[in-house]
């Protein structure tokens, strides 16, 4: 088949940034992994380049972890590429960012102080003689960094969470972005809205709306606005920009105990896991893991030794774990700083395997590059189900510059990683509540270009045997256990909804054609 070098189309970026130069208020609705972080950093790059001088630019964020993620990147966007000299303040309780730490940044190893003195001693000769970086979570320390920067005349920047936003509450803010703005729906942050913000946008992936269009959901427009740009996730993997879903189901014999959930998990963890290695191919499996609860975490791993019988037949896996407190975040069991858990989890080399549980940090808006696929060992919510799956969702760095068929995109070939994996361990005792959760995950895997027939895996025996696709167990007429038909069934009906839905569509439109043709016809 003839190739063409098809690169990924990021004009959605472009777009964004100038519908929020010419507009005040709107949502821009981006599956997860398709850059939204760049675009608010453009964004406010763009904004300081119509307006020169002060200025008070705010990125709200869910977590301290996101809020730092974003602070860098638009350290990068406005101070390191565009020369821009610009004060920087970090709104939350996490520990204060320095300017070792900001220049840091995009260093390969960011302890390499003569690189870091090089790139400082770079900035000041580019005229960058202002910038500086601070913290709090006191309004005197806000006050302080905005009066410090207005008698610079530069902008600031302050990147905070949605815990600590209502600090800024009586500062004229010229730009305001809302990252995961799906919280702001939330009765604990719709406060946010009473910030005074000359402009206001925001971002997610998950938009939530509520029943009418004066309540606190996306859909009033007062609030929120309209929506600016939207891409939806059929769209965005035919774009390149993110990978598309696969399924695979993996029937575990063990029956869950009540209080006892982890006994089974970790079965299903370590089943899972080795199956899971078996679809990546070359490349090394990266899992995420969504657990129950903190205790539930820390039993599965008490009991596992960090799966030493995984260690095994893998040599060099590692386990990496993280809860809130700093004492719940380890690598292979050993206590370590936040930092350094992200910094060696982003390091991962493609050869190299992982596991990674957690029960609610890097869900949404972390992005850590080599995720193969994801677990949910619970019942996850729409939009955490969305954002985790955009944990590994993201295209793989040398699958951004592949050729692709003119015909198509032949992912299995093209790709290195050519699929985020779906993987749904299925007890013996697949609870009603469960079924409902798949049927939620196959409804909204539809909306990225998932196809049954494609994209449903199963591993429906022990041992050592391969992972089948479900359409050759059916078209062998080999007997599907129950979960497998549940799952099929699940599919068709959304198939069977889609199809009726089109279909009067369809014949709505006709009919609306046909009576305007008569209607001019009278006239």
């Amino acid at each position: 088949m003839p190739r063409i070098e098809v690169h990924t189309d990021y004009s959605h970026q472009d777009t964004a940034v100038s519908l929020a130069v010419q507009n005040v208020i709107g949502q821009f609705i981006y599956p997860t992994g398709t850059g939204k972080t760049l675009i608010q950093a453009r964004t406010i790059a763009e904004h300081v380049a119509i307006k020169p001088g002060f200025g008070l630019y705010v990125v709200l964020a869910p977590r301290i972890l996101l809020a730092r993620q974003l602070f860098m990147d638009i350290h990068v966007e406005l101070t390191q590429k565009r020369r821009q000299d610009c004060s920087y303040f970090s709104l939350h309780s996490g520990k204060a960012v320095d300017f070792k730490d900001a220049l840091g940044h995009d260093i390969e190893d960011a302890d390499d102080v003569d690189e870091i003195i090089d790139l400082s001693i770079m900035l000041r000769e580019a005229g960058i003689t202002q910038t500086s970086f601070s913290s709090g979570t006191s309004l005197a320390k806000v006050r302080d960094a905005v009066d410090r920067a207005r008698v610079a005349n530069v902008p600031l920047v302050i990147c905070s969470t949605y815990h600590s936003m209502m600090i800024l509450k009586g500062f004229a803010i010229d730009v305001l972005l809302s990252d995961e703005a799906h919280h702001l729906v939330s009765p604990e942050f719709s406060a946010g809205h009473t910030l005074t913000a000359s402009k206001r946008f925001f971002f997610t992936a998950s938009r939530r709306v509520t029943a009418g269009r004066a309540g606190l959901g996306m859909n009033n427009p007062v609030t929120f606005g309209p929506i600016l740009d939207m891409l939806n996730g059929a769209q965005a993997v035919a774009r390149k920009l993110i990978v598309r879903p696969r399924l695979h189901y993996v029937e575990i014999a063990q029956i869950i105990e009540e209080g006892a959930e982890h006994n089974a998990d970790i079965v299903a963890i370590e089943k899972a896991f080795k199956k899971h290695q078996m679809m990546t191919g070359a490349l090394a499996p990266k899992l995420l893991i969504s657990c129950r609860g903190s205790q539930h975490l820390n039993l599965v791993l008490e009991q596992t030794d960090n799966f030493e019988k995984l260690r095994r037949v893998t040599p060099g896996l590692q386990v990496f774990s993280i809860l809130s407190g700093k004492e719940n975040v380890r690598i292979d069991g050993v206590l370590v700083t936040r930092e350094e858990w992200f910094k060696r989890l982003r390091g991962l080399r493609d050869h190299e395997s992982c596991l990674i549980l957690h029960y609610d940090i890097i869900s949404e808006g972390i992005d850590v590059p080599g995720i193969t696929g994801i677990m949910p060992l619970r019942n996850l919510s729409s939009s955490k189900f969305l954002q985790t799956n955009g944990r590994s969702s993201r295209l793989h760095a040398i699958d951004r510059e592949a050729d692709v068929p003119v015909e198509g995109i032949d992912w299995v070939a093209s790709y290195v990683k050519p699929y985020s994996w779906v993987i749904v361990p299925c007890y013996a005792n697949l609870g009603d509540d469960i079924k409902s959760t798949i049927e939620d995950h196959v409804g909204h895997l539809r909306d990225f270009g998932w196809v049954p027939d494609e994209d449903v895996i199963s591993t429906t025996a022990g041992g050592d045997a391969e992972p089948e696709l479900v359409q050759d167990l059916v078209d062998r007429k080999r007997r599907l256990p129950k979960f497998m038909s549940d799952i099929l069934n699940v599919s068709q009906r959304l198939e069977d909804q889609e199809a009726t839905d089109l279909l009067v569509e369809t014949l709505r439109k006709e009919s609306y054609d046909q009576l305007r043709e008569r209607l001019l016809g009278a006239a």
